[in-house]
């Protein structure tokens, strides 16, 4: 997929960002992103204490949510792999945040899909914006097949019509995969 595409892309990058992030801090933020469906600011205001690799847990504060109410979420496994190994790597930078030099989120990606080939608009005038990473979440859910309730609580949407008609984007081809699993009701006896 394109998403895979601009992950691998971006961590073998050697290109430093305007604030100095390199590929790797790309990639972790990427993934952070596709991974727990938080908004850039909410990134941006991530400190290590707020990850806890003994619950599997990411803290947002309330000054930070966008509903102005503090939330715990459940981490991907992979991804609080991932987390542990990058803290461990910069145990000697001098920061709480997790994401020290990650602003600009625009420039940087814009930058990082043209890397990897991937268009910032593609031919349905779909946008591969940072937001974009977000949608990557809630259709992963859907895909997944969690239950909308549980999405919308993941999400941390105000109503499930939110997570289902504007977020999720399933293709035809998984339409139809589901179509297939339904139950014969054809008649064999004549």
């Amino acid at each position: 997929t394109d998403f895979s595409k601009l992950l691998v892309t971006t961590k073998r990058s050697s290109f430093l960002g305007k604030c100095g992030t390199s590929g790797h801090d790309r990639y972790c933020i990427y993934l952070t992103a596709a991974l727990t469906g938080l908004r850039a600011g909410e990134l941006r205001s991530l400190r290590r204490k707020d990850i806890s690799f003994e619950e599997g847990t990411v803290r947002i504060s309330a000054a930070h949510s966008k509903a102005r109410q503090a939330v715990t979420l459940p981490l991907h496994p992979e991804l609080s792999r991932e987390l542990r190994k990058y803290i461990a790597e910069r145990q000697s930078i001098a920061t709480e945040h997790l994401f020290p030099r990650f602003w600009r989120q625009a420039e940087m990606l814009k930058r990082d899909l043209k890397a990897a080939k991937i268009p910032y608009k593609d031919a349905e005038g779909r946008v591969f914006d940072f937001h974009a990473l977000r949608v990557q979440y809630a259709t992963m859910l859907a895909r997944a097949d969690v239950s909308l309730k549980k999405a919308q609580a993941l999400m941390r949407h105000s109503t499930p019509v939110l997570t289902a008609n504007i977020y999720t984007k399933l293709t035809v081809s998984e339409l139809a995969e589901s179509v297939a699993r339904l139950p014969s009701l054809i008649c064999t006896s004549t």
